[in-house]
């Protein structure tokens, strides 16, 4: 029996590369599943790139918060 995968990422102002993540992740051979996007309080376009793929019915969970991000 295999194991549950879970991505989970931490983003913040990465509208430049979101969009080529996105794609990769479904992609993959094994894909996850389930995927956490966590944003960290982007004044770019990152979560607006990433609601159109949710809408389409990507596996994808948004989690919008504030100051969240990779130390």
């Amino acid at each position: 029996m295999a194991a549950n995968v879970s991505l989970i990422y931490a983003v913040k102002n990465k509208e430049g590369s979101m969009e080529d993540l996105l794609k990769a992740v479904l992609e993959q051979t094994r894909q996850p599943d389930e995927v956490i996007i966590v944003d960290g309080g982007s004044t770019d376009c990152t979560v607006d790139i990433i609601r159109p793929h949710i809408d389409r019915g990507a596996p994808y969970c948004l989690m919008m918060e504030y100051g969240a991000n990779i130390v």
